[in-house]
């Protein structure tokens, strides 16, 4: 967990440099939760288990559209995550279950369908990638990559602040090159996030 959450640092530092001091953006830290349905099989697909898996995880947001009037906007999420598999799961090693911890990016473009002055509702595609370990066990790793529909509501508390909220579905296909293992999920999830915005107001 601590080489996760160093490269998450590294990375949101990374980004802020990145931003130039005439930039209108917004940015904080989001948590999410989600639960999705997944299909494992193993490479020659001679055993296959349809579960459960619950998301939880936190992060860093940077937003380049919060309260703008402006139809688009790009949206970077980096953050930590676990999965708790259920105790259905066939693999031989995972009894009663698996959690898995490790670290996910997202990419949103999002198009505001409602901008008012305190209010803007987007939609729009996510792209996500990311990279899971067993939890006390970095010899079973595995990658994935993701898109699905986003909605996004931003709510502003003032001159500053905004409440936002995203939700959606993302449909991800992991492979793991440790076990020869292939797990296609699709997954519902609801983040929640509080933004700071620097120059970021309606009529900006």
């Amino acid at each position: 967990m601590k080489r996760y959450i160093l490269i998450l640092v590294t990375l949101m530092v990374s980004q802020c440099l990145m931003m130039s001091p005439a930039d209108a953006v917004g940015f904080g830290y989001f948590f999410v939760v989600g639960t999705g349905t997944s299909d494992w099989e193993d490479e020659d697909a001679t055993c296959e288990q349809d579960y459960t898996a619950e998301h939880s995880g936190f992060g860093f947001v940077l937003d380049t559209t919060v309260a703008r009037n402006s139809l688009f906007n790009y949206q970077l999420t980096l953050g930590f995550e676990n999965i708790e598999y259920d105790h259905d799961s066939y693999y031989k090693d995972w009894p009663n279950g698996v959690k898995l911890e490790g670290i996910t990016m997202g990419h949103n473009f999002g198009f505001g369908v409602i901008r008012t002055p305190n209010l803007r509702i987007w939609i729009g595609p996510e792209i996500r990638m990311s990279h899971f370990e067993e939890h006390g066990n970095s010899d079973f790793d595995m990658v994935g990559f993701g898109m699905g529909p986003t909605m996004g509501f931003n709510i502003n508390l003032g001159p500053v602040f905004t409440m936002a909220i995203k939700t959606g579905f993302i449909f991800t296909e992991y492979g793991s090159d440790s076990d020869e293992m292939v797990d296609d999920e699709a997954l519902f999830f609801i983040n929640g996030a509080l933004l700071f915005r620097v120059r970021d107001t309606f009529h900006s």
